[in-house]
């Protein structure tokens, strides 16, 4: 799905990067290996302790921010990944979608780095 850069003027097209979530986790999501039993199932037959595993972990996410660049013109930090992953598509293209949306508008203003990045450049630099 790749396009040309966007500007950093232009507005986020918000539906274009819920699709695109969602197509991704879709992409994702098509190993069978990958696919978790329904609840029910697991209650009537057993489980392990991969049944209680997210759906998406937040691992598993990070290489999605690489292929935001084409939508928002940058890449944004792995901060925006909800740590303990995601329990289904749904909650991916929410979660994520809000997150990155809240990095886009300050992008937007001229600010390319979160106070958080700049703390974790000077406490790597101390050691």
């Amino acid at each position: 799905m790749a396009s040309k850069p966007r500007n950093r003027k232009e507005p986020l097209d918000r539906r274009r990067l819920r699709d695109f979530l969602g197509g991704w986790y879709d992409s994702q999501m098509t190993s069978a290996l990958r696919k978790p039993r329904p609840p029910e199932e697991v209650r009537k037959h057993g489980g392990s302790v991969f049944d209680i595993q997210p759906e998406m972990s937040s691992t598993k996410a990070v290489p999605v921010l690489l292929e935001l660049t084409d939508i928002l013109g940058f890449e944004p930090s792995k901060d925006v990944i909800k740590k303990g992953g995601y329990k289904d598509r749904d909650e991916f293209v929410r979660e994520l979608s809000g997150r990155v949306e809240k990095v886009f508008e300050t992008y937007s203003e001229g600010v390319t780095e979160t106070p958080k990045q700049e703390k974790e450049i000077s406490r790597h630099a101390q050691l």
